[in-house]
């Protein structure tokens, strides 16, 4: 896993907030699904949001596990596949309290057949939000090795 963050990504008066890119390896070829995204973005985050509510003794009342909603769309040029997602947290990283985050997730034909490369998107604002143009602008001049 490597993830970028946006000068903004943790202020919350920022058109940057929680604006990052992630990348995923894994280890084999691995079949890509709706389903599993969703089941992965929703424990990553329930869990990272848990840890983080815990170590900062938040009032975890409001603390929800994550809900996540994905799907497929047309495949971006150069990528294998291409899905959109929306999640349902708490965010105990910067708002402290439920909050969205959007999602591009592109899989990546890279030379070793061997890996399977996700390049993740995130931000909070919606699709048309400026801090998208920054992100696509980063996953386009990716190169997978």
């Amino acid at each position: 896993e490597e993830l970028r963050f946006a000068p903004g990504w943790g202020d919350s008066t920022s058109y940057q907030k929680w604006g990052y890119t992630l990348l995923w390896w894994l280890n084999d070829s691995t079949t890509i699904t709706e389903e599993g995204l969703k089941t992965d973005l929703e424990s990553y985050y329930t869990g990272l949001s848990r840890r983080r509510a815990i170590a900062d003794k938040q009032d975890t009342t409001a603390f929800r596990p994550a809900q996540a909603l994905v799907q497929k769309t047309t495949t971006l040029k150069g990528e294998l596949e291409t899905y959109y997602a929306t999640l349902f947290f708490y965010d105990a990283q910067v708002t402290r309290r439920p909050g969205e985050l959007y999602f591009k997730i592109n899989v990546k034909e890279c030379v070793d057949k061997t890996k399977t490369m996700l390049f993740i998107e995130v931000a909070e604002n919606s699709y048309t939000a400026p801090i998208w143009l920054e992100l696509d602008k980063i996953n386009r001049e990716f190169k997978c090795p």
